[in-house]
């Protein structure tokens, strides 16, 4: 039930700061996007489906909103763990060419995650198995570029870097490439 109440509040305030009307921002300057991308670790791998919402804020500024779903593997040799679950991301975004979203941009952002995971634990004899459930607060930087194929489509190709600050899986720091599929609303 924590995790739920956690993901809802999350929601409840991107979508407070979605509703307001911010100045020098037309409807046309919105971004709905939905995409995947893949990444790795030291001795992890995964993959992250998701939806998002980017609202900008002015012509250098934007704030991303982002539902998605995870699903990893971690495996040192000794510990193997496999997870997936929901998680929520909140991002501003720079545009380096005071054309959002329409350029190349860096930013950054903090999420939270829910994950279930089951493990098997190798340094023990008979090997330990167990399964669990966490939240977990992420943080990123990002760098990604929007490219318009037309006036209503565009395609962003990004990479993230981050790491998941407050879990008791083995989630840690990461590295993902993603691209996604963007309308203008």
């Amino acid at each position: 039930m924590y995790k739920i109440r956690c993901i809802l509040l999350v929601l409840f305030i991107a979508a407070i700061v979605v509703i307001s009307a911010p100045a020098g921002a037309t409807a046309a300057d919105n971004l709905l996007s939905f995409g995947f991308g893949g990444g790795s670790s030291f001795d992890s791998k995964g993959a992250v489906g998701f939806a998002e919402f980017e609202r900008v804020m002015s012509d250098r500024i934007g704030l991303a909103f982002r539902a998605g779903v995870l699903d990893y593997e971690y495996d040192d040799g000794w510990y193997h763990e496999e997870g997936d679950g929901p998680g929520v991301e909140a991002s501003v975004r720079f545009y380096l060419l005071d054309d959002a979203p329409k350029s190349l941009y860096v930013g950054g952002g903090l999420g939270i995650w829910a994950t279930s995971w089951d493990y098997v634990d190798y340094n023990y004899v008979p090997a330990y198995r167990g399964s669990g459930d966490s939240v977990s607060v992420e943080v990123h930087a990002a760098i990604g570029a929007h490219f318009n194929i037309n006036d209503k489509v565009i395609i962003t190709p990004a990479f993230q870097l981050g790491s998941f600050v407050s879990s008791d899986s083995e989630l840690g720091p990461y590295i993902l490439a993603g691209v996604s599929v963007g309308f203008h609303l």
